[in-house]
């Protein structure tokens, strides 16, 4: 009788946690429209830090043309 009552008690558990992660219609169109919405800000936040990254490179770039183009010039190449 014992085992009839822990095979009930579990069945009983496992009854209750079911009906707690049930996946219904809504649910799921809950989830996608979050998971779009997670996918949209994260696309936003790449490009705007794709823009920022660019914008520092050319920066950095601007900031030592002067000395790359003179380092250049001095430059001793066999051959020409």
């Amino acid at each position: 009788m014992a085992r009839y009552k822990k095979k009930l008690f579990f069945f009983l558990i496992i009854k209750i946690f079911h009906r707690d992660i049930l996946i219904t219609p809504k649910r799921i169109s809950y989830a996608r429209e979050k998971e779009k919405d997670l996918y949209e800000s994260l696309i936003a936040i790449t490009n705007s830090k794709q823009n920022e990254i660019q914008k520092l490179i050319l920066q950095a770039v601007n900031d030592i043309q002067e000395t790359l183009t003179d380092q250049a010039c001095s430059l001793e190449i066999s051959g020409i």
